[in-house]
C-alpha cells in the first residue's frame, strides 16, 4: 500500500495553530487572573476610601466601637491623629490593608443649624437701634429688652426691630471648649511651643509645605512679607510684626505677632494671632476659611492713645471667625476691641467677651459681651447705627466654633 507523504509546511501550520491557540488560552487566563487581582484591589481600595471617610466624622463613642468592628473585620490597619490648625481642628486619617494604603488631612468645624444673628450678654441694658439698622435672623437678648433709639437726629427706620424671633440671654456669653480656649490664648499671646523645621525667611520667597509633612516654622522679629508666595503647614511668628503687603501670596498659613498689619488690596486665606494690635487695611479679601484672633495681655490693658485693637478698612471682606479675649480685669464698658468700619463685611461670626464696634455688616452671627457707636464726641452703650447683622446671608456651609458643647463637626476643607 502507497504511503501518502504529509508536507512539511502543513506539518509547521498545524504546529503554528497549536501555539496560536496556547498563546491565546494562555493570554485568556492571565488577563482573568489580572482582572481578578484588579478588582480585589479595587475592592480594597474603596474599603480604605470608606474607613478614612467614616473615621473622619466619628462623633459619638457608639460610632468608634462601630468603626473599630469594621476595619477588624476586614483586616485594616488606621491611624487618626487629631490636633489643631490655628481655630480649626485638623484630623489626618490613614488606613493601611497589605501594601496598600489610603489618607486624607482636612480642617473641620462645627455646624448650626438655627444660627442666631446676635446673642448679646445681659448686662441689665437694652440693645438699641438708630438710623439705617437692620437685625436679620434669631436674637437673644438682655432682659430689657431691645427699643428704638436715636443718633445724631437718625431715628430707627424700619418698621420691626427684628426680622426673626426673640429670645433671653443670659449674663455670660455661650461656653466654648476649654482646650481650644486655651490653644488660642497660648498662640496669641506666644506661650505655645511650636514643634517643626526653623527655616530662614528671604523676601521673594516662594515655599509650599504640605500637611502631611512637619511643620515649618519662619522666625524673627520685624517680618515683612513682601512678592512672596507661602503655602501650607508654615507658621510665620514674629516678636513684633509682621506687614503683609498687597504682592503676597498667603494660603493655609498661621501668623502670630503682637502686631499685625494688612496693607490695602491684600488676599489669601490665613489665620493672624495678636495680643496688641491688628490692622486690615482697606480693599483687602481674605477667603474662607481664615480666621482673626486677638487675646488681650493682661499686662497690657487697653488705653484710649493706643487705638482700637482690631481695625477692618472700607471694602475689605473677611469670611471666617472672629475670635476675642479679654480678661476680665481690663474689660472697659465703651473701649470696643474691634471696629469694622462702614463698607466692612464680616461672612461668619464674631465671639468677643469685650465691646464690638460695627458701621459695615455682618453676615452671619456676632457673639458679644456689648456694642458701641462711638460718633459725634458722643459714646452710645449697646447702640447699633447704620448696620446690619444678618445671619440668612450666611452660607449653610459655613463652619465655625462650637458652643455649649456642639458636636456636629464637619469638614471645613481638605489639605494636601
Amino acid at each position: 500500500m502507497e504511503q501518502k507523504k504529509v508536507k512539511g509546511g502543513a506539518l509547521q501550520f498545524v504546529l503554528f495553530i497549536g501555539v496560536v491557540i496556547t498563546i491565546l488560552l494562555m493570554a485568556f487566563l492571565l488577563l482573568s487572573h489580572t482582572q481578578s487581582l484588579f478588582k480585589k484591589k479595587v475592592d480594597v481600595y474603596k474599603t480604605l476610601v470608606k474607613t478614612v471617610n467614616v473615621g473622619f466624622l466619628l462623633n459619638k463613642e457608639k460610632d468608634e466601637l462601630n468603626f473599630k468592628k469594621y476595619t477588624a473585620d476586614h483586616g485594616i490597619k488606621y491611624t487618626i491623629i487629631d490636633s489643631l490648625w490655628g481655630v480649626y481642628p485638623l484630623k489626618r486619617v490613614e488606613a493601611k490593608k497589605g501594601k496598600q494604603r489610603f489618607r486624607k488631612s482636612g480642617l473641620l468645624g462645627y455646624y448650626w443649624e438655627n444660627r442666631p444673628a446676635v446673642y448679646l450678654e445681659d448686662k441689665n441694658r437694652p440693645l438699641v437701634l438708630a438710623g439705617d439698622t437692620k437685625l436679620v435672623g434669631d436674637i437673644f437678648l438682655p432682659s430689657r429688652g431691645i427699643k428704638r433709639g436715636n443718633i445724631n437726629g437718625s431715628s430707627y427706620n424700619k418698621e420691626l426691630l427684628v426680622y426673626g424671633r426673640e429670645y433671653a440671654s443670659d449674663s455670660v456669653l455661650p461656653f466654648m471648649d476649654n482646650l481650644l480656649l486655651e490653644k488660642l490664648q497660648q498662640l496669641a499671646l506666644q506661650k505655645a511651643t511650636l514643634q517643626g523645621d526653623f527655616i530662614e525667611f528671604e523676601e521673594g520667597q516662594k515655599l509650599t509645605n504640605s500637611f502631611y509633612n512637619p511643620l515649618k516654622i519662619i522666625s524673627g522679629e520685624n517680618i515683612e512679607l513682601r512678592s512672596v508666595s507661602i503655602t501650607g503647614h508654615i507658621v510665620i511668628r514674629a516678636s513684633k510684626q509682621i506687614v503683609v503687603h498687597e504682592n503676597a501670596i498667603l494660603k493655609d498659613v498661621i501668623l502670630i505677632a503682637p502686631n499685625i498689619t494688612l496693607n490695602n488690596n491684600c488676599h489669601g486665606n490665613f489665620q493672624m494671632f495678636s495680643n496688641e494690635k491688628i490692622k486690615v487695611g482697606n480693599n483687602v479679601s481674605l477667603n474662607y476659611p481664615s480666621s482673626v484672633v486677638y487675646v488681650q495681655n493682661e499686662l497690657k490693658p487697653l488705653e484710649p492713645n493706643l487705638g482700637i485693637p482690631i481695625h477692618i478698612g472700607n471694602g475689605t471682606v473677611i469670611n471666617g471667625s472672629f475670635f476675642i479675649d479679654v480678661s476680665e480685669k481690663n474689660k472697659s464698658d465703651y473701649l470696643p476691641e474691634v471696629k469694622l468700619i462702614e463698607g466692612a463685611t464680616l461672612n461668619g461670626e464674631i465671639y468677643c467677651n469685650g465691646i464690638v464696634e460695627t458701621w459695615g455688616r455682618i453676615n452671619g452671627t456676632a457673639y458679644v459681651q456689648g456694642f458701641v457707636t462711638m460718633t459725634g464726641g458722643s459714646i452710645y452703650q449697646n447702640h447699633l447705627y447704620n448696620t446690619e447683622v444678618n445671619a440668612s446671608n450666611l452660607a449653610d456651609e459655613f463652619l465655625g466654633f462650637s458652643y455649649n458643647g456642639n458636636n456636629d463637626k464637619r469638614v471645613v476643607k481638605w489639605l494636601y
